[in-house]
């Protein structure tokens, strides 16, 4: 397995457990207050934007050749940074 497959495989699967957390969270946000779950939805909207990038980026990677692959992991790795950064924001500020 090269290295381009290799990270397609770990965006998959990153991609996959941001999806599946956000689920949850969505879930357990019917018990935060009405003022905070207007942040928690704005916060929410931004974790949906991101992961559409972040899809974007793992189909462009599917089409790109072996030597233009890096620029588009670099989209992919600042995206899935962004992801992380909003969830342990939303951890932080709503305890759930």
């Amino acid at each position: 397995m090269n290295t381009k497959e290799a990270y397609k495989i770990k965006i998959e699967a990153e991609l996959e457990l941001a999806q599946a957390k956000l689920m949850t969270w969505k879930a357990k946000s019917k018990n935060i207050s009405a003022d905070m779950n207007i942040e928690f939805n704005h916060q929410v909207g931004e974790i949906e934007k991101t992961l559409e990038k972040l899809t974007t980026s793992l189909k462009e990677l599917n089409a790109a050749g072996e030597d233009s692959w890096e620029k588009i992991k670099t989209a992919g790795d600042n995206a899935l940074d962004s992801v992380k950064k909003i969830f342990q924001n939303l951890s932080d500020k709503f305890k759930i």
